[in-house]
């Protein structure tokens, strides 16, 4: 009888033992419930990076509808006090221009054509926007505006605040 098995002999019953079994499977696991933290932590971590990325292009491409208008319009501040709220500006083109904050959206609105326009998506919120303006009036000094922007956005569970700041001059200098 060659080639059958020899169930009398202890050697050709080798095998795992039900505790042997046990702690593989345990180990197993634990390997497996690391390694699936690690990626939801990862991923966690994608979403935030990207949800920052919309919030900072959002608020660059808002700095730079401004800052284009700036650069050649007069920038009107009888007597304000900074920062301020709004900007007024006047553009050779466009006629008179404010910028402002209405309900967590920047606004850009044009007197003449009593046109409103919305510099940012709806769904980031802008939670605060100041305008600080020097060079107008009595200093003599090149007008500039600088913007602070607090922006805040939420995706899921996950929400993002950002402040971002800028400042920009006129290409008019003035004549002393």
């Amino acid at each position: 009888m060659t080639g059958y098995p020899n169930f009398k002999n202890k050697e050709s019953q080798a095998g795992f033992t039900l505790v042997e079994l046990l702690i593989s499977i345990f180990i197993f696991s634990v390997v497996i419930l690391g390694i699936g933290g690690i990626f939801v932590g990862a991923l966690n971590i994608q979403r935030r990076a990207q949800l920052i990325q919309e919030v900072q292009e959002n608020i660059n491409f808002s700095f730079e509808a401004i800052a284009r208008e700036i650069r050649v319009a007069r920038i009107n501040c009888g007597g304000c006090t900074s920062p301020t709220a709004t900007l007024n500006i006047d553009h050779p083109v466009n006629g008179n221009i404010t910028y402002q904050l209405n309900n967590g959206v920047i606004n850009r609105v044009v007197a003449e054509e009593s046109a409103t326009t919305l510099l940012t998506a709806e769904d980031i919120t802008i939670t605060d926007l100041d305008f600080y303006i020097s060079g107008v009036g009595e200093d003599n000094r090149q007008p500039r505006v600088t913007m602070v922007v607090s922006a805040q956005a939420t995706k899921g569970r996950t929400t993002v605040t950002l402040t971002t700041q800028t400042t920009l001059s006129q290409r008019f200098v003035i004549d002393q």
